[in-house]
């Protein structure tokens, strides 16, 4: 359920805060389900989660994250936008991107033990 709401309420936003926390919503509910794929599949989407996450933290420190609310008041240089883009296209699980291979992982762990 956390899964659909983080989805659905991410739809929309243009708050850099609002869209990482939906997506952390999202990616609980991702994680809840890892854990009934057994505790491999949980720890590889838990580290490539937290490795997409420290991506994007770290380009919005660079551009002074505190100083920009929405996403178009990102005034970086181009390297950052794309690190702030991809990082985000990733968090959100668009193939082929790391974020979408994780949540792979974990259906077909999932749909596997349903066999």
């Amino acid at each position: 359920m956390s899964a659909i709401i983080g989805g659905v309420g991410g739809i929309n936003q243009t708050q850099i805060r609002a869209l990482i926390a939906y997506s952390s919503i999202g990616h609980i509910g991702w994680l809840l389900t890892g854990i009934l794929g057994g505790f491999l599949p949980f720890c590889v989407y838990l580290c490539i989660y937290i490795t997409i996450s420290l991506c994007l933290f770290l380009s919005l420190w660079q551009d002074n994250f505190k100083a920009h609310i929405y996403l178009a008041g990102l005034k970086a240089t181009e390297f950052s936008k794309v690190g702030v883009l991809v990082s985000l296209l990733s968090l959100g699980g668009l193939p082929p991107i790391l974020g979408f291979t994780s949540k792979l992982i974990i259906i077909i762990r999932i749909r596997c033990l349903e066999i």
